[in-house]
């Protein structure tokens, strides 16, 4: 037990310098060995986020810190992610995508903003959506990649997805006396609320 409750920390660690790995790797995805190893270091970097919380929260090691650097290993592993499309020089349409995608990103920082405002806590929420969304969005990744293209229609709906989830956790934020990173979210404890009723 006393070695178990450093894993998911490390683990959150090891996101961090695995997603700065993706960059170059995307660089060169071009060299079909580079994309191998791109695609398996971007699956290992999202077997890490599921195990960091999975470990914590099995052997009840959670921590402050562990919930801080789960957030900061996320925040890497989406941003290096993202600009590994870029680095992989994938089509993403143009500056409408860039646009489309930043609006999102945008009430994503503000909702940031927000907890810190209200909690003191410069954390992101975790809500059923947020995670569905986001995992939706990590799987097509390295097929993006592969393909060497992004259709703006998907632009637009991981963009809707995104928004929707943020007006949950803005919503979830507002309600909210004290602060739960891994809250469900308003909108799902609802749903989960009227399907025990009925």
């Amino acid at each position: 037990m006393r070695v178990i409750k450093y894993v998911p920390n490390a683990l959150s660690i090891s996101r961090i310098f695995l997603s700065l790995s993706l960059m170059p790797l995307a660089w060169m995805s071009d060299q079909r060995i580079y994309l191998i190893l791109f695609t398996i270091v971007y699956f290992t970097i999202g077997l890490t986020d599921f195990l960091d919380g999975y470990i914590a929260r099995k052997f009840k090691v959670e921590t402050l810190l562990g919930s801080k650097l789960d957030a900061v290993g996320d925040s890497f592993m989406f941003l290096c992610g993202f600009a590994s499309l870029f680095l992989a020089r994938v089509d993403l349409g143009g500056w409408r995508t860039v646009l489309t995608i930043g609006i999102a990103l945008l009430y994503k920082a503000a909702n940031v903003l927000l907890t810190y405002a209200r909690f003191k806590e410069m954390n992101m929420m975790h809500t059923w959506l947020s995670k569905f969304v986001f995992n939706v969005m990590y799987v097509c990744g390295p097929v993006f990649v592969f393909r060497g293209r992004i259709d703006y229609w998907l632009v637009v709906a991981f963009t809707i997805g995104i928004l929707l989830h943020c007006v949950e956790e803005t919503i979830t934020l507002l309600k909210m006396t004290e602060y739960d990173g891994d809250n469900k979210g308003i909108w799902t404890e609802t749903l989960l609320a009227k399907l025990k009723r009925s």
